[in-house]
């Protein structure tokens, strides 16, 4: 036939023909093993046989079985398919297993998506997991909270005395570790430190005192002032509170170090902590990948 434009190029170019010669027999050889007969298509005198047990032709490998005799007279062919789907629902049915593939495109999932593992293009996990019950772990997300568990009275000194609050209802997910008010970190990432300071002043002579966070990058051989807070009130036995916050770029963790400061504090004042509620405290929390 004639075609406008183009003319297009051959659909069927991987579909091979073979010619058959009959020889007044019902058994055939064929050129390419095959699966079953859907992957085939069988003519005689152009006419296409209908395959199947107790149709016209049955095929197993390179067997050709036809049901009647075919003379050499007759216009004998076959016309390999290719591969056949043997089995498909429509629509699919959820939930689908897969055990490889590559989607080009945008993939949406009404009936649920059940997925162990989720890796980034390179095939490396990434943080999100989900466990055997179903729940999501996030193997590089990093959550603390911490408080000052006694009142802290030296002035210019590195705060200690810190704890997890132990009342049954906080947890911490790869949080920090500390030692003598120094806290390390577990996990690189971009964290956002938020602290609230509650302190009471003694005397009326000293109307401001406060708190300053350090960070250090080099495993603690310097530190910079990241965030500071002062509060202040002449009054004696007055209660203040103040917060600050920072965000620290952790790139290595065994480098990186953060810690806070009193400052300011005269005779009598302190900066409050009580070891059955949350007075003086700090969350970390990651919320991004380290920059």
């Amino acid at each position: 036939m004639s075609y406008l434009g183009n003319t297009p190029a051959a659909r069927f170019s991987a579909m091979a023909k073979q010619t058959i010669t009959g020889d007044g027999g019902t058994g055939y050889t064929l050129t390419h093993a095959v699966g079953n007969e859907q992957e085939i298509e069988v003519f005689v005198n152009n006419v296409r046989q209908e395959p199947g047990s107790g149709k016209a032709y049955t095929v197993s490998g390179t067997t050709l079985t036809m049901t009647g005799n075919v003379a050499s007279t007759d216009d004998f062919y076959v016309v390999y398919q290719g591969k056949a789907q043997q089995t498909a629902t429509h629509p699919p049915t959820f939930p689908l297993t897969a055990t490889t593939g590559t989607f080009s495109g945008g993939v949406t999932a009404n009936g649920g998506l059940n997925v162990a593992t989720i890796k980034d293009s390179t095939g490396t996990n990434t943080a999100i997991t989900i466990d055997s019950s179903g729940d999501l772990t996030m193997s590089q997300a990093s959550v603390d909270f911490w408080r000052l568990s006694a009142n802290f009275t030296t002035n210019g000194a590195t705060i200690t005395g810190w704890e997890r609050p132990d009342d049954g209802y906080n947890a911490a997910v790869n949080g920090l570790t500390e030692s003598s008010g120094i806290f390390t970190f577990t996990k690189t990432g971009l964290y956002k430190i938020d602290m609230s300071v509650l302190a009471q002043n003694a005397t009326s002579g000293d109307g401001s005192f406060g708190a300053i966070a350090f960070v250090s990058s080099d495993s603690g051989g310097s530190y910079d002032q990241a965030a500071l807070t002062y509060s202040g009130d002449t009054d004696t036995g007055s209660n203040n509170s103040s917060n600050l916050q920072f965000v620290v770029n952790v790139t290595d963790i065994s480098t990186y170090r953060i810690k806070f400061l009193a400052d300011s504090l005269s005779s009598g004042t302190f900066i409050s902590g009580v070891s059955t509620h949350n007075t003086t405290c700090f969350s970390c929390i990651k919320f991004a990948p380290a920059q």
